[in-house]
């Protein structure tokens, strides 16, 4: 499931993902590199873990090197094989953290502000270079239907109004107010 449906104009996206985010942020839910983890893998695997080759469910884990390890076709993989954080220097808590600081930022039309290269190099004491790789990946991980980082720190159900569906200004208000609450916590 993707928060940011592609059929909502873009700042309702934004707003809807913001309200799905944890109530004490990413940092709290995820105070570590292991809960990242496997956050990741409940949400890639819902129904456990299957090879990325074979989709064999045949598989142990090697926890020296931190890998799957798939008995059927042998192949050796991570949570982040095949994603966007694939052999990223970045922790995964890193790349969740920056998620959840462009939903916001984004949210509250404040990305102009502070969301370029230099500003996430600074503000996450990175080369630009990453900074900017780590922007670019997130965006179009975010807007994506088969994305995962998204759904992986946007856990909350947002309950929408009873005509929210109806009327696009009176969700676009509603948003606003939910916005503004959030705000003042």
């Amino acid at each position: 499931m993707n928060i940011l449906n592609p059929n909502r104009q873009g700042s309702i996206s934004w707003m809807m993902a913001c309200l799905a985010l944890p109530e004490d942020g990413v940092r709290v839910a995820y105070p570590d590199e292991l809960s990242c983890t496997r956050r990741l893998a409940e949400v890639r695997w819902p129904k456990g873990v299957r090879c990325i080759r074979c989709e064999s469910s045949d598989i142990s884990f090697l926890k020296l090197r931190k890998l799957y390890h798939c008995r059927n076709c042998r192949t050796q993989f991570s949570v982040t094989s095949g994603t966007i954080a694939h052999r990223s220097h970045l922790e995964l808590r890193m790349w969740f953290i920056a998620a959840e600081d462009i939903i916001t930022a984004y949210a509250r039309s404040t990305a102009a502000a502070w969301l370029t290269g230099h500003g996430l190099a600074e503000k996450y004491a990175i080369s630009y270079a990453a900074a900017y790789r780590l922007k670019k990946q997130l965006l179009d991980d975010l807007s994506n239907p088969s994305g995962l980082i998204g759904p992986s720190i946007c856990v909350r159900n947002v309950p929408l109004p009873p005509n929210a569906e109806s009327s696009e200004t009176y969700l676009n208000a509603w948003l606003i107010e939910q916005m503004m609450t959030m705000r003042r916590r």
